[in-house]
């Protein structure tokens, strides 16, 4: 960590609760990220783990990507 900016996190699977461990692999999109499951249907990966677990999501734009969706500090303001 540099100042208030993290520039890499590790975990392991062991550290986590219990109830957050995944326990088999998953099919999962290379491209689109859709996760198939045991019947061959393919959901998306928030739909997914939204009913089979706890999680919630919430959205945002990582530092790698707002560039692609915002070139310029302009087109900031310009959206909001």
């Amino acid at each position: 960590m540099a100042g208030d900016v993290v520039h890499g996190f590790s975990l392991h699977a062991t550290e986590l609760p219990a109830q957050t461990r995944l326990r088999e692999w998953m099919p999962i999109c290379s491209s689109c990220k859709d996760i198939q499951t045991s019947g061959g249907e393919w959901h998306p990966l928030e739909d997914y783990f939204s009913r089979h677990s706890s999680i919630t999501f919430t959205h945002g734009l990582c530092p790698k990507c707002v560039p692609q969706y915002f070139p310029s500090p302009d087109d900031i303001v310009k959206s909001i």
